[in-house]
């Protein structure tokens, strides 16, 4: 029996009655010029040369350090360090050695070279399927889930192809990117070599509530084009009965409609189109309360 899923969108719904915090971040291939660090674009203009960009961030939200007495947020801005820095508390996004293209921190191609990020932020560094908890060489835990109820100071960014062949970074000199003053109205993106402006990319942020926070995050559909075997990855922040997938081709029939539960959290679901011809299609989620998420997916055998 086929199984077929879906991916991108986000689901709207009324979860929760205290506002939190949803960000965008963008990234501009086109500005970025140290041909050392650009993800292969030319350095004059030209997009990014890579099939997808995954963003690698972590949060600063307290004081780790000596002096028990000094704030979070003066000890977090003493972190714009080029490597090394504390600001890498909780960190979303799988590097290392061995990079893997498995959705985790993956960016949304916008075309020419643009590419974006969108999540809530408490949610997004507190979630522990998603926050590393490797360990250092001396065994310590250099990064963990945020506590939810602590705000973010500042988060540092570095770009990645899916492979970490090609890197996005501080145009300078290839170091860390920082977003500071994450907590205040006005925060900024630098540089870390020279703390100079990093205006290739922007972060943007707003309040959401009750009425219009997300219900579903880190939505992931792979392999995308899709030859035969894929997976969906899911996270929703509570349970949702019944929830129908459905996927319709390019003259709107329906050719494939399941139903299932998600449970909050984090839901894998394995899918097949080998018995589906080439071409593109739509897959999208609705649920009994109007959820909705779609997104294309292309199939090519």
């Amino acid at each position: 029996m086929k199984r077929l899923i879906l991916s991108t969108a986000l689901l709207a719904a009324s979860v929760g009655a205290q506002a939190q915090t949803q960000v965008t971040i963008t990234l501009d291939t086109k500005d970025m010029f140290n041909v050392d660090c650009n993800l292969l674009g030319d350095g004059i203009g030209g997009p990014a040369q890579v099939n997808k960009i995954y963003m690698h961030s972590g949060a600063c939200s307290e004081n780790r350090g000596s002096v028990s007495t000094q704030s979070a947020e003066d000890y977090c801005a003493e972190q714009i360090l080029p490597f090394g820095s504390d600001v890498w508390q909780h960190v979303v996004g799988n590097w290392g050695q061995a990079p893997q293209d498995d959705g985790v921190g993956l960016m949304d191609s916008l075309g020419n070279g643009l590419y974006s990020k969108t999540f809530i932020m408490e949610d997004y560094y507190s979630d522990p399927n998603l926050v590393s908890t490797e360990s250092n060489t001396q065994g310590s835990t250099v990064s963990a889930p945020m506590d939810p109820n602590n705000p973010v100071h500042m988060i540092g960014l570095v770009f990645r192809n899916e492979d970490g062949s090609a890197s996005g970074r501080d145009q300078q000199g290839c170091q860390d990117i920082f977003v500071i003053n994450v907590n205040t109205a006005n925060p900024s993106v630098i540089n870390s070599t020279d703390n100079s402006n990093a205006g290739f990319v922007t972060f943007t942020k707003s309040n959401v509530g009750i009425e219009d926070r997300s219900l579903g995050y880190d939505l992931f559909v792979g392999p995308n084009p899709m030859t035969d075997e894929g997976r969906i990855r899911i996270s929703v922040l509570e349970n949702v009965p019944s929830a129908t997938f459905q996927i319709t081709n390019t003259l709107g029939q329906t050719v494939y409609s399941q139903t299932t539960n998600l449970n909050a959290g984090k839901n894998v679901l394995p899918f097949t189109v080998s018995t589906l011809r080439g071409g593109v299609y739509i897959v999208s989620i609705t649920s009994s309360a109007g959820l909705l998420m779609q997104e294309r997916l292309i199939v090519n055998h």
